[in-house]
This record gives structure tokens, C-alpha cells and sequence, in this order.
């Protein structure tokens, strides 16, 4: 596992904001990322913008569409990512999609995050089964490769588990307390199997995640970023600040 990785799991539960890099601004999202981690996040997530990112929220497809009309390329989030690592300490990992990746080149991509100094990558379309079309290239590196897992995924987690890398990224779609109950008992099932931290996603209130936060190692906020962003715009940082600290204060 990424020594960096790892320890940002040692101090309690982790907080894993995800911003989509360039949304609504280059400026705006360095802005963001300095008041995350000012106010206790422990792993950044950029998210890279796409054009058709189908496995995501209607909020941060439509905050992709956004950065993409801004200009946003991969070139220009690898040399934001170089400057970002000289202004903060907790490691980045990019959110991306296999045809990004295909299309910039594996070997090449994975270069340029080692170069950007980029912890690890979470491809949201890539099953399983073809995690090794990447695996080889990002290893090279020492990229670690997170896996994503969703909570209906029961049967399939030991093979997760037996590749993963960095940490298990556990997306739940649904909402409220029986989300919580279902992860819960997902949790209890699959803790045998789990051999590394378990962050997850959930459509909650920040009462309800910090319940999740029970059950997993980390907490990973995409949707509730996203919305302050897509609300205040330019003006978002203060706001993420906000809203890490008062999970940061309920899950201590």
C-alpha cells in the first residue's frame, strides 16, 4: 500500500473530499483544496472531467461539463497537481475513467501522475475484470490502482479485496438510515475478507455520515462538495471548509 495512503488512515477516520479539477475555476479549486485540508482533509481526490460521465451524480456530471467548457485537459491537472503537492500534505489521487486514460496512453498517463506527484487512481468504469489492463502500467510507478466496490457487490468483494490497493472505494447509491444499515451490515459480513482501509460514499446529511463513519475507515465527500461548488461557485472554499470540520468534529 502507498505509504502515504496508508497513513492518512492512521489518525482516525479519514475525510476524502473529491473536486472536479478546474470547477469553476483553476484558481477556485486550489482554493478549495487549501480550506480542505486546513479544516482536516486527509486525502484529496481531483476529479479529472469528462464528457460523458455516466457513473456519476447529476451534480458532478453537470460540474464535468462545467471544467471541460473551461478548458480543462489532463496536461493541465498534471501541472496543477505538481503545484498543489508543493502547497499541501495529504496525498491526491485522481477520479478518472478508462477512456481518459486510453486516450493520453497508459504508460503515459501513469508517467505524468508519478511526475505530478499522484498517490493513486480510482477508474470509475473499469470492472474487475480489466483492472489488469491498467495494473501493470500504473504499478510501474507505484500508483496504487483503487478499486471501486459498490454494497451489492457482496459476492464479488473477496476478489476485490485480494487486488486492492490503497483503499476500497464503497459507492452507495441510496439514501438515508437504511443506507447506513445496509452498509453496516455489508461491514459486518465482509470484514474477514477487507485487509485495507474502507471509504465510503453516501448520499447523506452530515449527521448520517458521520453514523457511517462507524463502519468504514473513511468518509468520501463528492456530492455535498459538489453542490457548495456548484452553489457558490468561486466563493465555494470557505463552505468545504465548513462542512469537513463539522464531519471532522462529529466523527472524532
Amino acid at each position: 500500500m502507498n505509504d502515504k495512503l496508508a497513513k492518512a488512515f492512521q489518525n482516525g477516520k479519514a475525510i476524502i473530499p473529491f473536486i472536479t479539477c478546474g470547477d469553476p475555476s483553476l484558481q477556485a479549486t486550489a482554493d478549495i483544496i487549501k480550506a480542505a485540508c486546513l479544516n482536516g482533509a486527509d486525502i484529496i481526490g481531483l476529479r479529472v472531467p469528462f464528457s460523458d460521465p455516466v457513473a456519476e451524480s447529476a451534480c458532478m456530471q453537470a460540474a464535468s461539463h462545467r471544467a471541460l467548457a473551461a478548458g480543462i485537459t489532463a496536461d493541465i491537472i498534471f501541472d496543477f497537481a505538481v503545484q498543489l503537492n508543493s502547497q499541501i500534505s495529504a496525498p491526491v489521487i485522481l477520479i478518472s475513467y478508462a477512456n481518459t486514460v486510453f486516450s493520453y496512453g497508459t504508460e503515459r498517463f501513469s508517467q505524468n501522475c508519478a511526475q505530478a506527484g499522484i498517490d493513486g487512481v480510482i477508474l470509475l468504469d473499469v470492472p474487475l475484470e480489466e483492472r489488469q489492463e491498467f495494473a501493470e502500467a500504473f504499478h510501474k510507478y507505484s500508483i496504487s490502482l483503487i478499486p471501486t466496490a459498490a454494497l451489492i457487490e457482496q459476492k464479488r468483494i473477496e476478489r476485490i479485496c485480494q487486488t486492492a490497493e490503497g483503499f476500497i472505494y464503497f459507492n452507495q447509491p441510496s439514501e438515508g438510515a437504511s443506507s447506513i444499515q445496509a452498509f453496516k451490515a455489508a461491514m459486518s459480513q465482509l470484514q474477514a475478507n477487507i485487509h485495507m482501509p474502507v471509504a465510503v460514499q453516501l448520499n447523506l446529511s452530515v449527521p448520517e455520515q458521520a453514523a457511517a463513519a462507524k463502519y468504514a475507515d473513511g468518509i468520501i465527500l463528492e456530492t455535498a462538495a459538489g453542490q457548495l461548488i456548484e452553489e457558490y461557485g468561486s466563493k465555494a472554499a470557505p463552505y468545504i471548509g465548513r462542512l469537513i470540520a463539522e464531519i471532522k468534529k462529529q466523527i472524532s
